[in-house]
């Protein structure tokens, strides 16, 4: 990231923004760093409801596993197909539809995903099979795939560099409460519904508010100006976002280095491989702890603490408490400190609280112990993780840069609901468990260290 594009760039004169004539390019950096408007605020909102419903799509099978074993008639072992199909179809989703958006744009790649994602999942709920299922998961998660990403780095991209972190571990906070709230709603809507009513509320809800989105979600004001800085196009959302019209002949310039280089080829240039890596080797150890334990703890409750899989869910949906009080924590310890530390910070206290899987015989207080940190510190360590991944890259490559290094998390962590479907058939012990489960938080522990200092940081 290029010191021009922080805080000190707020310091250079810059044209007035009313009627008149434009001197010279508006640097768009510090328009953005103005204080945010009703406009804003509205698309931050929206960006937030889409991860809040994205996060219940993603963990709502892991809430009702035992349902699908019975409606199936197979072991709840076997459900893991479906989880690992989910991942490959994230992986591949992060890898080949994220960098259209760096193409194409954010918006048209974020509405399509949303359609098809939609459509996909509630096909999903006349599956007659397993085998079935996890194809449809499959191509449904493909589409997942596009939306995270995109809108990680329309909200990026439309932010002030002071708030861009906090913004997206925000965000992230309300991916973890969607996936919490699928343990709250999943299992009563399957005692009552069946498995299928899951499926039909997921493909439902976005479908619902994707007129809404149609209508009020902006393309990124920085890629606008970045393929056409003298376009109506970019001076239309940027008079939108400020709340003010711009002169007529206005034109745009942003502080950002531009390699011109394929944005995917740009993520491995000798300045970037190294951070390319590291992102890519924490994320993947992250989401691999985050797919098991939201995959099977439940499972596991039930099995292991003789709890009903109804209260197991309910138990593992507490998570929902720590993950609305870390980031307001995390976002002040980012500030002091950076998001590499904070990641590892998070890390080394998401690995502590994971060993109380350990602990025998496992009461309801320690499942919500358990549950809580997982929420604050596992989750909370991802949502540090998109934060670095979304400041690490340039506009021209930052959907390319976010999508690839998740996208490989995503392939390694596949690994993650098998594993757990493994423990499970092999009957592991508790304290096994718990160390499968805290090991992957150390690692990415040492990457966050290891990560070169961003310049402006």
């Amino acid at each position: 990231m290029n010191r021009a594009d922080g805080p000190a760039a707020a310091g250079r004169g810059e044209p007035n923004l009313g009627p008149g004539s434009a001197s010279e390019p508006l640097a768009v950096e510090r328009l953005l760093d103005r204080p945010f408007g009703a406009y804003r605020m509205m698309v931050f909102a929206l960006c937030g409801l889409v991860m809040i419903i994205e996060g219940f799509d993603m963990y709502m099978v892991g809430n009702i596993v035992p349902t699908l074993a019975q409606a199936f008639r197979t072991e709840p072992a076997m459900i893991a197909l479906i989880f690992s199909a989910q991942g490959v179809g994230l992986a591949l989703g992060y890898a080949i539809v994220s960098p259209l958006a760096d193409r194409f744009g954010r918006r048209p790649t974020v509405l399509a995903c949303i359609l098809m994602f939609s459509l996909l999942t509630l096909a999903a709920a006349a599956a007659d099979s397993v085998g079935q299922l996890a194809l449809l998961r499959l191509a449904a998660f493909i589409f997942f795939g596009g939306v995270i990403p995109n809108v990680i780095a329309l909200v990026t991209e439309i932010s002030s560099f002071g708030q861009r972190q906090r913004v997206v571990v925000l965000l992230s906070a309300l991916y973890a409460i969607g996936a919490a709230t699928a343990g709250f709603i999943a299992p009563t809507l399957a005692d009552r519904f069946g498995w299928s009513g899951i499926f039909l509320l997921g493909g439902s809800i976005p479908l619902l508010i994707l007129p809404l989105l149609f209508l009020v979600l902006p393309e990124s004001p920085r890629f606008l100006v970045l393929k056409d800085p003298a376009g109506d196009r970019a001076k239309r959302v940027i008079g939108k976002v400020l709340g003010e019209p711009l002169p007529a002949d206005a034109t745009f310039r942003l502080s950002e280095p531009v390699t011109g280089k394929l944005p995917a080829a740009a993520l491995f240039a000798p300045e970037r491989r190294r951070t390319t890596f590291l992102i890519a080797g924490m994320s993947a150890m992250s989401v691999l702890v985050l797919n098991m334990v939201a995959a099977w703890l439940p499972t596991y409750l039930h099995i292991y603490g003789g709890f009903p899989m109804v209260v197991a869910a309910r138990i593992v949906a507490t998570s929902v408490i720590g993950a609305i009080l870390l980031p307001i924590l995390l976002s002040l310890l980012i500030q002091r400190v950076g998001a590499p530390l904070a990641v590892a910070v998070c890390s080394l206290i998401a690995a502590g609280g994971l060993m109380l899987f350990a602990v025998s015989p496992l009461s309801v207080a320690v499942g919500v112990a358990i549950s809580i940190l997982f929420g604050a510190f596992v989750v909370g360590a991802q949502g540090g993780i998109n934060a670095i991944a979304s400041s690490a890259y340039p506009t021209e490559m930052r959907a390319t840069g976010i999508g690839w290094t998740a996208g490989f998390g995503r392939l390694v962590a596949i690994a993650g609901p098998a594993i757990g479907g493994i423990l499970l058939a092999m009957q592991f012990s508790q304290l096994a468990i718990a160390l499968v489960f805290a090991a992957p938080m150390l690692i990415v522990a040492v990457a966050a260290l290891a990560l070169p200092r961003q310049r402006g940081e």
